[in-house]
């Protein structure tokens, strides 16, 4: 594989981005610049993408490598079901119950951290476009005026 994103897809295998980005927990427009290589993943996306399909991280990364180990020691390079709910580093044994809250839970907050940077942006952007509007309309009055001034000095 070339490029992060290309692995990125590669684990995304059949399922759609809309499937895949929400049993990870991001938007699905997220994914796509991912995917695309337009914005880098941060190091909390790949380890979580890592543990959800028990892929390898420094594969994830750098492309090298084994992409995932099977039981017997083989290089498996078949990306596994994007409904796979094996979340726990492995090895670790928690009460079902229990991990599967601690997992909503934390999809739940970086969802909530994603969706206040979005907030964030929007309204500097909104600020920004304010700011630019009322500018434009002052210099429409000037123009107005200037117009106006025009039209009157010429009826003279």
């Amino acid at each position: 594989m070339e490029t992060l994103g290309d692995r990125i897809k590669t684990i995304r295998g059949l399922a759609s981005q809309m499937q895949f980005s929400s049993s990870l927990g991001i938007a699905q427009t997220k994914l796509s610049r991912y995917e695309r290589n337009t914005t880098p993943p941060d190091l909390d996306f790949l380890v979580r993408l890592s543990r959800r399909y028990a892929v390898s991280l420094e594969w994830l990364i750098t492309g090298e490598g084994r992409m995932r180990a099977s039981k017997n020691g083989d290089d498996e390079t078949a990306p596994s079901s994007p409904h796979t709910e094996n979340t726990a580093p492995r090895g670790v044994q928690t009460p079902e119950p229990a991990a599967s809250l601690r997992q909503e839970l934390a999809l739940e907050r970086l969802e909530r951290r994603e969706l206040s940077a979005e907030n964030r942006r929007l309204h500097n952007e909104n600020a920004a476009l304010l700011r630019e509007n009322g500018e434009l309309r002052e210099k429409v009055a000037r123009l107005e005026e200037r117009g106006n001034r025009r039209a009157s000095a010429g009826d003279c």
